[in-house]
């Protein structure tokens, strides 16, 4: 699980369903997203690998992860 918040502390509920519309539109790699915990208390990210998950496909979850994280909004 991925869980946002600001450097205050607070939720950032924002963040999370911006990631989250990136990670749904990236290339199929079969991981889940969903989101998960109360919106405005505790947004996270929960991921469902398969059982069965290449090195491959966990680099580009990482890549996809990376520039959606750390892309300027």
């Amino acid at each position: 699980m991925l869980e946002f918040r600001k450097t205050d502390g607070s939720a950032d509920p924002e963040k999370r369903d911006l990631i989250l519309e990136k990670l749904f539109n990236a290339e199929p790699v079969g991981i889940f997203t969903l989101p998960a915990g109360i919106k405005e208390l505790n947004p996270t990210i929960r991921f469902a690998p398969p059982f069965i998950i290449t090195e491959e496909e966990i680099r580009y979850l990482d890549e996809v992860l990376t520039r959606s994280l750390y892309k300027p909004v």
